[in-house]
């Protein structure tokens, strides 16, 4: 999972055990939880069902959560430069996540 900080272009990549929203959901959790309170103030996620736990997040850790129009990627044109980097980088589309580790994830998203 990729987040991309609107001002300073920062970018984030999140392993998640699976594509399932609890999963994502845990992942976005554990990260919430390791950075300051009110750092994130909100959020611009795409339309999957991964992201059907929303609302116990923008709960829980205070955010505004938007959602991008369906089929207008253009919405979110940060997040989806970025994860064009990362697959000229290193992550090629159809990348199997279960074979990459944390290490060269963030090594890829480093460069």
């Amino acid at each position: 999972m990729t987040l991309v900080e609107r001002i300073s272009k920062l970018a984030i990549t999140l392993k998640t055990e699976g594509r399932k929203a609890c999963q994502v959901t845990d992942s976005l959790r554990r990260f919430f939880l390791k950075i300051p309170d009110r750092l994130l103030k909100f959020l611009t996620l795409d339309n999957g069902k991964e992201f059907s736990n929303w609302k116990d997040l923008s709960n829980e850790f205070d955010i505004d959560i938007f959602f991008a129009d369906p089929g207008c990627p253009s919405q979110r044109e940060r997040n989806e430069h970025t994860n064009g980097w990362l697959r000229r980088d290193g992550l090629p589309k159809g990348t199997d996540f279960n074979e990459v580790d944390e290490d060269f994830l963030k090594e890829v998203t480093f460069k």
